[in-house]
């Protein structure tokens, strides 16, 4: 029988592993989801689940780290809930908060998985070469402001997860 936290560690790679996969996914096919959530008049209710996995994903941060370390929980908790639940409804383009959602998971998860001497620079990376990629995609344009959305997210989502790792 395998021990808890090795099928745990294991579940955290493979979780890691398919956010990896998501991102270039996302650049490569999205906007041909988003021609087709249009064509079927869904593109309006995108909002709906961004709002529910956004609130899904700021609470279960926020209860996994004041299960970890109670101490400094509200100042993160301010600084996360501005990022992650307030910021993104700034975004003009609605598709732009799902960067958050996507970046912010890899950034925690990288934390996880990863010392932070490796992590931080593989989220940083990952999120510049999305760009990158998608520049280099025929019906995509790369943009130095995604990157900059992509690197907050992820940093963000790894800042996080570090904090609650040290505790």
């Amino acid at each position: 029988m395998h021990e808890p936290h090795i099928v745990n560690r294991r579940r955290l790679w493979m979780v890691w592993y398919a956010n990896l996969l998501l991102i270039p996914l996302l650049s490569w096919q999205g906007r041909g989801w988003q021609a087709w959530l249009e064509l079927q008049g869904l593109r309006a209710w995108l909002a709906l689940p961004i709002v529910l996995i956004l609130f899904g994903a700021v609470t279960g941060a926020l209860v996994w780290l004041k299960r970890r370390s109670s101490e400094g929980f509200f100042l993160h908790a301010l600084w996360f809930v501005t990022i992650f639940a307030l910021l993104p409804w700034f975004f003009p383009i609605v598709e732009e908060r799902i960067h958050f959602i996507v970046f912010g998971l890899f950034g925690f998860i990288t934390l996880q998985v990863l010392p932070p001497v490796v992590g931080f620079p593989i989220v940083f990376a990952v999120a510049g070469l999305d760009e990158g990629f998608q520049a280099w995609l025929p019906d995509r344009v790369g943009d130095w402001r995604d990157v900059a959305v992509n690197v907050l997210a992820g940093i963000s989502g790894a800042w996080f997860s570090w904090l609650g790792r040290r505790a």
